[in-house]
């Protein structure tokens, strides 16, 4: 993977909220940027994100459309 294929996929998963009790070993990885090589951080942030993959998003429930929907938006499109 090249580094900014990787990089992208750390900006993507850290850019969502992690649950509290997987932050202290992130807070481990983070003390050590210090002496690690750019690239070693990256892959190491990258098996903290395969260890802990975010929970799926709940669906949601789509609502039934019924005709008269489909009605008002048109007359709207006409006007």
């Amino acid at each position: 993977m090249s580094p900014s294929a990787l990089r992208n996929e750390l900006l993507s998963y850290f850019s969502k909220p992690l649950p509290a009790p997987v932050l202290r070993e992130l807070r481990a990885i983070w003390r050590l940027r210090t002496t690690q090589k750019p690239q070693e951080l990256m892959q190491e942030l990258k098996g903290f994100a395969e260890a802990h993959p975010h929970p799926p998003e709940p669906l949601t429930e789509i609502k039934e459309v019924k005709e008269e929907d489909f009605e008002c938006i048109a007359w709207i499109a006409l006007v």
